[in-house]
């Protein structure tokens, strides 16, 4: 790690384990199998004792993490990227990240581990709510995202003007901590997931400086981070962080549509919204239909 006048503290190399190198993982659970394109994750228990990420009394706190393992060097930077800017000033909208190593061409990240599951299993699992208190309490629970969003808008203060774009914000990569009280509607929204990020310095006086589009998810995309031609798709497109708080808009519109009809209603509102792009020309198969 390098600090300078210049830059936030960045992560300018990996740490790269040989095979002979034993990792104490005592538990090693498949979430997630992936691919050469999608990250494969695994939620895995650490030897207490050699346990020293988060401390605390002398004691481990936790020994439960995710392993996050990508093939692609290119999104695996783009998190570290982003990780990096929260580093020094955690949120509690944001996934917590522990470190990263290399073994054998797969980069790999050590992430907070969430039992709560993600916003769309939520939707598809939990029935609305129907007293004024609860319905409340969920919006309440619910609007902390944008806490959370602006947070990556806003990523570093502390040696310079920094803004993220998350890029490939979705239900899926919004994760579920389970509040205190027990109430199904009280929890705390996570973003995950920075694969498809862009953070940098912009001026203060210009806030709106846009950044390359890395072709997140097209279901809840920005008009702008749309690659439904030829043209679009090759790129490159620029957005800003419009395009984020758009996606944003969408997934509230889902929620609000979940909390007075519920899951059934939600469904029917997700295939109108297919048929519909489904029906223009130029729409179909670009991934705005899925």
């Amino acid at each position: 790690m390098v600090e300078t006048n210049q830059e936030p503290q960045r992560l300018q190399t990996f740490l790269s384990i040989p095979l002979s190198c034993i990792i104490p993982i005592l538990i090693q659970e498949v979430i997630q199998k992936g691919n050469d394109y999608e990250a494969s994750l695994y939620k895995i228990a650490i030897d207490p004792a050699y346990n020293k990420l988060t401390k605390e009394g002398g004691n481990s706190v936790q020994d439960t993490f995710v392993l996050k393992v990508q093939c692609s060097l290119n999104q695996h930077k783009n998190e570290l990227d982003a990780y990096t800017y929260f580093q020094n000033c955690p949120d509690k909208n944001i996934v917590q990240y522990y470190g990263s190593f290399c073994q054998k061409r797969h980069f790999c990240l050590l992430l907070e581990y969430i039992d709560g599951g993600n916003l769309e299993n939520y939707f598809s699992s939990i029935d609305p709510p129907k007293s004024a208190e609860d319905q409340h309490l969920f919006l309440t629970s619910f609007f902390g995202a944008y806490r959370g969003l602006h947070r990556i808008h806003q990523a570093s203060r502390a040696v310079g003007h920094v803004r993220g774009i998350h890029g490939d914000i979705k239900p899926d990569n919004l994760l579920l901590v389970k509040g205190t009280s027990g109430n199904i509607y009280d929890f705390t929204l996570k973003f995950a997931d920075f694969g498809h990020s862009h953070f940098c310095h912009v001026r203060t006086d210009d806030q709106q400086q846009p950044n390359l589009d890395r072709h997140g998810n097209q279901t809840y995309s920005a008009p702008e981070a749309i690659h439904h031609t030829r043209f679009l798709e090759a790129g490159p497109n620029w957005i800003n962080y419009a395009a984020d708080i758009f996606s944003m808009g969408a997934i509230t519109s889902e929620a609000i549509v979940w909390m007075v009809y519920g899951g059934k209603g939600l469904t029917q509102y997700s295939d109108n919204r297919r048929r519909l792009i489904s029906s223009l020309p130029s729409f179909k198969g670009s991934g705005c239909d899925a």
